[in-house]
């Protein structure tokens, strides 16, 4: 013979009790999904917002080497291709010296604002 316990415990589990877990289950998700599809849609609203005028001034690119260099070469070409898309002009710096600590110490002492932007030099992140 089944205790009494048991049998109720076991009652506690029935048809009805699993579909009521069942829904709140499917509408915490549904939840989770409306509350995440609604942050993203007010940080793409923001960030859209934010694109439209964005440049609104000149932007600097700085970079380690000297000019005529391969890395200024390279820079120079993304400049101008930048100022083509943005309708700006993109300055191209060049900070030469310290293996490019003065070009990074340059660029990290600016506003951050994304005015500014930085070129490093590949062997400065080689470990």
């Amino acid at each position: 013979m089944r205790s009494q316990s048991a049998g109720s415990a076991r009652g506690s589990w029935d048809g009805h009790d699993r579909k009521r877990i069942a829904m709140n289950l499917r509408r915490r998700k549904f939840l989770r999904l409306a509350a995440g599809a609604a942050t993203a849609a007010a940080v793409a609203r923001t960030a859209h917002t934010q694109a439209l005028d964005f440049p609104a001034r000149p932007v600097r690119i700085i970079t380690h080497s000297a000019p005529g260099g391969s890395p200024d070469a390279l820079l120079r070409i993304v400049a101008d291709r930048l100022s083509q898309m943005w309708g700006r002009q993109v300055l191209a710096l060049n900070h030469p010296g310290a293996g490019g600590a003065v070009a990074a110490r340059t660029a990290a002492a600016a506003a951050p604002d994304g005015y500014t932007l930085y070129m490093p030099a590949s062997s400065a992140f080689v470990t």
